[in-house]
């Protein structure tokens, strides 16, 4: 009875660390994740992304913007200098930027407190 119980506890104890594994595993890697409430830092660990091609835009905040509509990552460039990747974004949203009279006003409203986010350069 007793090997029986440690075998099972042995069993119960493998696949809640499988379960962990996979569950982190999948918040690292996923780039579609979005955090719950505002949007998180993503890793500082993460490679830096090769350069996207943006378009200026007309904003006394934001220089220039970039979108990959297959990772649906927005690129922001602002007049500062540091460039952001904001994940999960949708095509729309992007649409929405580029057509907004106030690029700053849309994204402060629509993107910035509502996906996660990494500096990339």
């Amino acid at each position: 009875m007793v090997a029986w119980t440690a075998g099972v506890l042995a069993l119960l104890t493998l696949l809640a660390l499988a379960a962990f594994a996979a569950f982190i595993t999948a918040a690292q890697v996923s780039p579609h994740h979005r955090a719950a409430g505002a949007p998180q830092l993503l890793s500082p660990h993460r490679p830096l992304p090769p350069p996207m091609q943006r378009q200026t835009v007309e904003s006394t905040n934001i220089k220039s913007v970039g979108y990959d509509p297959e990772d649906e990552v927005l690129e922001v460039e602002f007049h500062s200098g540091g460039v952001y990747h904001y994940v999960g974004v949708p095509p729309d949203v992007y649409e929405g930027m580029l057509a907004a009279r106030s690029k700053g006003r849309y994204f402060g409203d629509f993107i910035r407190l509502r996906y996660p986010y990494e500096k990339v350069r």
